[in-house]
């Protein structure tokens, strides 16, 4: 071995060194074996918040990490695990998604996370994004991406301000069902997110969220060839078909996702709304676009 090699070898963090510097109220545990007992733990925890959506096994759990991959927590009072995340750095044959299946070598993959009802607004979904990140740029990757529904409102917006995109639709990423419905996210590591920023105020919104498109009314609005589209959209746990018909015909015609903005569409705090922005891609710069474009193709392609 060289010595530039050797030097790299000798460098490299482990995953726990990584992560455990985003434990801030609450330390951050790498479970990284296989026969890791807080497996289970895991497993149960996800099937308790997240078992109206996806959940995922223990099993599968512990395929995650056979496969190279990563599952942090954080651990809570009484060394109970209070929160879970999963990290894929390579693709799964048999798994229950599209990019758990078909991972690019260059890409991670956010496989899902969740924290304890208690322990929310704490700031530990960003800490587990946070810790993802950093394990995914030690392992070469050059991107990192995320799987949400298209109304979690809430998720989106906390990803767009970590410098995410909206990048692809997939009416059938967990199955059949419109309930297994996703967008996906995504992070290059080099270009970011230059949206991330914008608020309501931002000259480049003003118009866009003058006029916010229902989601109904999507085909006229792009016919007209509009750089910015905002459409109105509400957090819900119900899907809503025809705003996911409209968020599909976007990213699939050249757009991105870049914003998500709360607006008033009355007098009182029941009355108010959010607005999901996106941008053509043939209005930012050529290097931009291109680059995006590529990412964008590839994505789409493998999720359907």
């Amino acid at each position: 071995m060289d010595e530039d090699k050797r030097h790299n070898s000798e460098q490299k963090k482990t995953t726990q060194e990584l992560v455990e510097q985003f434990g801030v109220d609450y330390p951050i545990e790498d479970i990284d074996s296989p026969e890791n007992p807080r497996l289970g733990e895991v497993a149960a925890l996800d099937a308790e918040l997240n078992g109206s959506h996806q959940s995922l096994s223990e099993e599968e759990f512990r395929e995650i990490v056979e496969n190279g991959g990563v599952i942090i927590s954080h651990v809570g009072p009484g060394n109970k695990l209070i929160s879970e995340a999963s990290l894929m750095l390579t693709s799964v044959e048999g798994g229950s998604s599209p990019l758990q299946r078909g991972l690019p070598e260059w890409l991670a993959y956010c496989d899902g996370s969740a924290v304890s009802k208690d322990y929310r607004g704490k700031g530990l979904q960003k800490q587990l994004l946070n810790a993802r990140e950093a394990v995914a740029k030690e392992e070469g990757k050059l991107a990192i991406a995320a799987s949400v529904r298209q109304r979690n409102v809430t998720s989106i917006k906390s990803m767009i301000k970590c410098g995410y995109i909206m990048i692809a639709d997939s009416p059938h990423y967990y199955g059949d069902e419109v309930k297994d419905a996703r967008v996906v996210m995504l992070k290059d590591f080099e270009l970011g997110n230059p949206f991330k920023d914008l608020d309501s105020d931002h000259e480049m919104l003003e118009d866009s969220l003058r006029g916010i498109v229902e989601p109904s009314g999507i085909q006229e609005k792009l016919a007209s060839g509009s750089d910015v589209i905002s459409i109105a959209v509400q957090q819900s746990d119900e899907v809503d078909e025809v705003y996911n018909q409209a968020v599909a015909t976007l990213l699939r015609n050249g757009y991105i996702g870049v914003a998500c903005n709360d607006i008033d569409i009355g007098d009182s705090d029941s009355e108010r709304s959010d607005a999901m922005t996106f941008v053509k891609l043939e209005s930012l710069p050529l290097d931009v676009a291109e680059a995006i474009k590529l990412r964008q193709e590839e994505i789409q392609s493998i999720v359907g």
